[in-house]
């Protein structure tokens, strides 16, 4: 397991280098200034975490790792990209273990801690200092299904029983995603329960899942409390009709990983499907030894099946939000799905390694050698764009003035208030980032709305900074620029 954790933190800090100082983007601005004081933080355990989805949001145990940070680092950016790169090595680290536990291989802990440091899917859920929740809650996804499975095989162990559901409660307290994680037990008890006598299978089955029942029904009553209400607000681009096409889409971005907004065509389509043979190279070893030599191991077979059933399940509640979109835009909600994929592809290139001849091993080898520099290689360019991003939001706050009543003219196309290349710049926080901790004075931001006639003065339009409201139309006819004037309060 040392050997896990020191090529997936090397790995991990590789392909994350060039982000490391990149600075707040969209999201972060508000959440951080929300969360600096410790009472406003711990308020979230009773409200919102943040202010810009209070119908659905509640992530209370995020709020406070954003106090934390402000209260040790303040407003620096790479100190919250650190944390974030921290949860990354550790989520790579706990499925490496969980890998072992179910195979007894460390050959696939390894590979599939590998293939997770350094998956192109995650800049969003990595670089982005808001989709932190993404990664606490893989994180304790694995120490929960971890716990259930030792507490299996020990055949008894309340406290184990205790500390899984109690990670459950803390996946909850992350992100609503965590909903997703019964799926992944209920998954295990279905692959490991059989083994249970028939005659005390029910009952057992029962047992292990009341403390989930007990934590789920709490965690309920409490967002109730808070949210007044429990249900889950939909994204509006969420299309039914759209749902089959989407699934075999996410699953060609597993294995096609690029943002296609960052690689010039067809340098794109070259790179996509030499990465999707390699991936695929590993699983066509071990179909062609397994016909040939037919010899079964069924350790590995039970794994195999469940991080595949995990894969589909990951994929259940997410493939249907912005997953049409080539630039990776909301790619943070596949790193569940890629987790379970990377401890899938382990186990599978473990066990062709251990079945194939010396040939299909050198062929294995450096098929894998390959994919980790395709792999290395697509996820530093995908970060580029955060980087870009960074880079934007950092000029404009550093150029504020600091006069009191001095003002800076801005005229900027919309993409730069918005994205680019699927990569968040202000878009919801440009309202937020004017102010302090982040800017060095307060300042009150004028524009014009749409219906707004030439001539017409600027007035201050606050929390109305979404880009799509700031597009400048005049006489019916959308401009290319936005035009903002930020004047300083002087305090």
């Amino acid at each position: 397991m040392l050997w896990s954790l020191l090529l997936s933190s090397m790995l991990s800090v590789a392909g994350y280098w060039t982000v490391i100082d990149a600075y707040f983007v969209s999201d972060d601005f508000p959440n951080v200034a929300m969360n600096m004081a410790p009472g406003a933080a711990m308020s979230q355990f009773m409200s919102s975490a943040t202010g810009l989805s209070p119908n659905k949001s509640y992530r209370p145990l995020i709020a406070v790792l954003w106090m934390a940070d402000f209260q040790v680092w303040g407003a620096n950016a790479r100190a919250y990209h650190i944390h974030n790169l921290v949860w990354h090595v550790a989520t790579c680290v706990l499925l490496a273990l969980l890998v072992h536990f179910f195979t007894g291989s460390g050959l696939a802990a390894i590979i599939a801690s590998s293939i997770m440091a350094i998956h192109p899917l995650h800049p969003e859920a990595v670089t982005w200092i808001s989709a932190r929740g993404d990664l606490m809650v893989a994180a304790f996804t694995l120490l929960c299904v971890s716990l259930l499975a030792r507490r299996f095989v020990r055949r008894r162990g309340f406290l184990l029983l205790l500390g899984s559901a109690l990670l459950f409660l803390l996946t909850l307290l992350s992100k609503e995603s965590g909903l997703g994680t019964p799926l992944y037990l209920a998954l295990f008890l279905v692959v490991y329960g059989r083994f249970w006598k028939r005659q005390e299978r029910l009952r057992k089955v029962v047992v292990t899942a009341l403390p989930y029942v007990a934590v789920l029904a709490g965690y309920l009553v409490v967002r109730r409390l808070a949210l007044h209400s429990v249900f889950l607000s939909a994204y509006p681009d969420m299309r039914p009709e759209y749902h089959a096409a989407w699934v075999l889409n996410a699953f060609s971005r597993l294995i096609a990983p690029l943002n296609w907004g960052v690689f010039p065509q067809p340098w794109a389509v070259v790179v996509a499907v030499v990465s999707a043979l390699l991936y695929l190279t590993p699983v066509g070893i071990f179909l062609g030894q397994a016909l040939r030599q037919r010899r079964r191991n069924p350790r590995h077979e039970r794994a195999m099946l469940f991080f595949g059933l995990s894969v589909l399940a990951s994929l259940v509640p997410v493939y249907q939000i912005f997953q049409s979109m080539n630039d990776l835009q909301g790619a943070r909600h596949w790193y569940a799905a890629t987790m379970w994929f990377s401890g899938l592809l382990g186990a599978v290139a473990a066990q062709a390694w251990a079945r194939a001849a010396h040939f299909w091993r050198i062929v294995l080898a450096t098929s894998l050698a390959l994919l980790a520099t395709v792999n290395l290689y697509v996820l530093i360019e995908n970060n580029s764009c955060w980087s870009q991003a960074g880079a934007l939001t950092r000029d404009l706050v550093s150029r504020l003035p600091d006069t009191p009543g001095e003002e800076l003219p801005l005229e900027v196309p919309p993409y730069e208030l918005d994205s680019v290349s699927g990569a968040y710049v202000f878009r919801n926080g440009l309202d937020v980032a004017i102010r302090r901790p982040f800017a060095r004075r307060d300042h009150t931001m004028l524009g014009w709305l749409p219906g707004s006639q030439p001539g017409d003065p600027p007035v201050p339009i606050g929390g109305a900074a979404d880009a799509g409201v700031l597009v400048r139309v005049v006489n019916g006819e959308r401009q290319p620029m936005i035009r903002l004037v930020f004047r300083c309060n002087g305090n």
